[in-house]
Formats: C-alpha cells, sequence, structure tokens
C-alpha cells in the first residue's frame, strides 16, 4: 500500500500544495470541496492511499473543479 502526503498528492494531480490543503481545511469546516478522499492519519499526519486517489480520479465530476487528470502516468 503506497501512501501520499501532502506534496506527493499535489504533485500527481499537477495541482499546487495549496490547493490540497485548502480542500483538506474546506472539507473539515463542512465547505464544498472536490476532494473527497478519507486520509489515514498517522499520528496526526495525513497520509493518502493511492488507490483510493486512483479510484477518486476515475470518478464523474464537475468540470469546473476537475484538475488535471494524470491516470495513465499512475497506471504506468
Amino acid at each position: 500500500m503506497r501512501l501520499l502526503n501532502d506534496q506527493s498528492l499535489a504533485d500527481l494531480l499537477d495541482v499546487s500544495i495549496a490547493w490540497v490543503r485548502q480542500q483538506k481545511s474546506y472539507r473539515k469546516n463542512g465547505k464544498e470541496h472536490s476532494l473527497d478522499v478519507d486520509p489515514i492519519l498517522i499520528g496526526k499526519t495525513r497520509r493518502y492511499r493511492l488507490a483510493d486517489i486512483e479510484m477518486w480520479l476515475r470518478t464523474p465530476w464537475k468540470e469546473s473543479v476537475k484538475p488535471k487528470e494524470k491516470i495513465s502516468s499512475i497506471s504506468a
């Protein structure tokens, strides 16, 4: 099981680390967000399962919030 931190997730999605953290904050505070992946906690640090991110990328999106997809690079 491969785990991703905020920076690794941002690199994979080709978004800024600030976007990842903003999504995390929005979700925590009940605001509209698009990163609907449950992180796992290791101590106080949140990590994302690569398999969960891959599944999330394959789900239908609202076009306005869709980050650049990198599914082909994940599968390679």
